[in-house]
């Protein structure tokens, strides 16, 4: 077992904008995190508005305590209130 930073990127996104369980409640972000060591995890994206999300986006984990489990979940590394335009060339092939 190798221990990891915790640091990555937003790999790809989807924005839920409809509540499933009230526990969840919408929109929230669901997204597949590429830690720095090339590991994809599937997370939610937290303590920041969903329209800020970007793929690229830095983000570090932080561990949230769920029905008595700890989940990771990640959180901007660099909060901005800027929402990200989707322009084109903004995504490579």
């Amino acid at each position: 077992m190798k221990s990891v930073s915790g640091q990555g990127e937003v790999f790809s996104f989807v924005i839920y904008h409809r509540t499933y369980h009230p526990a969840i409640p919408a929109p929230y972000v669901v997204a597949s995190i590429k830690l720095d060591n090339g590991v994809l995890l599937i997370s939610n994206i937290i303590d920041c508005e969903p329209e800020i999300v970007h793929i690229g986006m830095q983000v570090q984990v932080v561990f949230e305590q769920k029905s008595g489990i700890k989940l990771p979940m990640f959180t901007p590394t660099v909060h901005t209130n800027k929402p990200f335009q989707l322009k084109r060339g903004n995504i490579s092939a």
